[in-house]
């Protein structure tokens, strides 16, 4: 299976108003959730028997789409998703795992360019195909010849797992993240209306969180954001409410179209040391 990428013009949030969940249309994401991600220095995980969420802190939001990357990286979107959390382990407990001291959300030259060359590594090892995209196992075999090569066999691991006909899913979500060790890839297909699957994407999850009485959501980086090659764009963690699942996946409610459904059909799991 590859991923495909492709954009939106307007999203779904979710916005919480005395205890009722709202879902409203907005054109970008909140600045204030974005801010609030970023600022915070522990990843935070609760599991009771009938709320359980997750928040991941100071996770990179790289994009995909820049020049110096085959066909300007549209199809760059798991090797993207994938980089954010190997920025994460390299500056918590596995140096090294990425050559070089830079910050993938500067727009100086050196930084950017750095990131991009990081990026175009990654998507050689995963073997990204500039119109198809990249495969799920290829980019687990990736991830591990990466941390193979930089000493980390024993302490660092991924895999694939399915989230169809998982219910509650966003539990599974926050249980899988092994009280905030772990992190999560995740693999969103695109449907049309006879639900044959036309395409996907691949974003970074940095939240979940549900209840027992069947509200659930989840908040992810994604990595396609505008037309601009040359910068890196500001960090944005929207919210999506999770819906029904036909067999393929529960609906991310508001990331589709109206010909096409968006649907969580599994994740990336990248884990650390027990």
């Amino acid at each position: 299976m590859r991923f495909l990428a492709y954009s939106r013009k307007s999203v779904f949030v979710l916005t919480a108003i005395a205890g009722t969940w709202l879902v409203g249309p907005i054109t970008t994401a909140s600045a204030a959730a974005a801010t609030t991600e970023l600022g915070c220095t522990t990843n935070t995980v609760s599991i009771t028997s009938s709320t359980w969420s997750y928040r991941a802190c100071q996770v990179p939001d790289i994009d995909q789409r820049r020049a110096g990357l085959p066909n300007n990286g549209n199809m760059y979107c798991l090797p993207t998703s994938t980089l954010n959390v190997l920025f994460w382990l390299d500056k918590r407990g596995y140096p090294n795992l990425l050559t070089g001291n830079f910050d993938p959300m500067s727009n100086t030259p050196r930084n950017y360019n750095e990131v991009t060359a990081k990026l175009g590594r990654l998507g050689r090892l995963a073997e990204t195909d500039p119109s198809s995209g990249t495969g799920r196992s290829d980019t687990v075999s990736a991830i591990e010849d990466l941390i193979e090569e930089k000493g980390y066999e024993d302490d660092l691991g991924a895999d694939w797992e399915e989230l169809d006909d998982v219910e509650p899913v966003s539990r599974r979500l926050v249980e899988l993240t092994r009280n905030g060790s772990d992190f999560l890839i995740a693999s969103i297909g695109k449907y049309d209306n006879d639900g044959d699957r036309v395409g996907g994407h691949a974003v970074t999850i940095v939240g979940a969180r549900g209840s027992g009485d069947g509200r659930e959501s989840v908040t992810f980086h994604d990595p396609w954001t505008d037309s601009d090659l040359y910068t890196q764009s500001a960090v944005a963690a929207p919210t999506y409410v999770l819906g029904e699942d036909d067999g393929n996946g529960a609906e991310v409610l508001g990331y589709g179209s109206t010909t096409v459904t968006a649907r969580l059909e599994g994740v990336i799991v990248v884990t650390t040391a027990p």
